[in-house]
């Protein structure tokens, strides 16, 4: 679960990104001309509110030449691709063979033309590829920008493509990145397994540390610890209370109960932690953002 709220955390910020986009397109510029303004008593507060328009600009010449909100609009665009790739990424290497956590359902990958027994996931290879598409929009338009003086250029009609494909190539991605999150299968076994080990060696350390040792002389306790069992082929499961108080007198059978990956689930205390609370708390807010963020949605449309 914690994994997957890594991954929400940062579709929240991508999200206010877009929101702030959206805001800072809805100025309204009419009125403003090409350059200098209108000789005509226009109503521009009157027109802003019956248009829609959270506010008028406040400079004309600024306004026929400001495409800022482009600007923001592509790098949110270019920044949540970068989010979904960073979680392709992630569920190609967990699906792996070599990794296994996870399962890709039929649905959502293709079989390999030499290997039978191999699931291509495409559609998160896809995402991951047209994200240098959209950080391409991004950073041509930015060149583009640099090198117009004040006011309204032919130069300024490059926005629409860069827009409007940045748009629909991060619509797709999210709508392929669902196809694949939906019917996923985790593999628990799998997990587990991947979660014990050595890899509780700061849950060790942290043992000694509650029992008065210095962090760091029991990060070099732990470490000799390590350099043992690897070399040996071992883990901390294999060894006797004998071994353990070898290491350090402050070892007691108690020890046995804190390399688990449950226990190391549970020793942290933190809100942003593993601890079943946390996430549990995290569900919590999470279920309670989008219920608002729909209840939004509903009443702007």
């Amino acid at each position: 679960a914690l994994f997957f709220f890594a991954h929400w955390a940062a579709v929240v910020r991508d999200l206010s990104r877009l929101d702030a986009a959206f805001s800072e397109a809805y100025a309204r510029p009419l009125g403003s001309v090409s350059v200098a303004g209108t000789a005509y008593a226009v109503d521009t507060a009157r027109l802003s509110r019956r248009l829609g328009f959270t506010r008028v600009v406040a400079n004309s010449l600024d306004a026929s030449s400001d495409r800022d909100f482009v600007s923001t609009f592509l790098h949110a665009c270019a920044l949540a691709m970068v989010h979904l790739s960073r979680l392709a990424e992630d569920l190609i290497v967990f699906s792996s063979e070599e990794f296994g956590f996870f399962t890709l359902a039929d649905a959502s990958s293709t079989g390999s033309s030499m290997m039978p027994q191999k699931k291509n996931p495409d559609p998160l290879e896809l995402v991951r590829g047209k994200t240098g598409r959209t950080i391409g929009h991004l950073t041509g338009w930015l060149a583009t920008m640099k090198g117009i003086p004040s006011g309204y250029d032919k130069d300024l009609q490059e926005d629409k493509e860069a827009t409007f494909d940045a748009e629909a190539t991060l619509a797709n991605a999210l709508a392929a990145t669902t196809a694949v999150i939906r019917p996923l299968k985790l593999d628990r076994e799998a997990s587990a397994r991947a979660a014990a080990g050595l890899l509780l060696a700061t849950d060790v350390a942290d043992f000694l540390t509650a029992r008065g040792m210095p962090f760091r002389t029991a990060h070099e306790v732990v470490g000799a610890m390590v350099r043992r069992l690897v070399t040996e082929g071992r883990d901390f499961a294999a060894l006797t209370l004998q071994e353990w108080r070898g290491f350090s007198e402050l070892f007691d059978d108690s020890i046995r109960q804190v390399v688990t990956p449950q226990a190391s689930v549970r020793a942290r205390r933190t809100p942003q932690s593993t601890h079943p609370d946390a996430v549990a708390a995290a569900l919590s807010e999470a279920r309670t953002w989008l219920a608002g963020r729909a209840t939004r949605v509903v009443s702007s449309a």
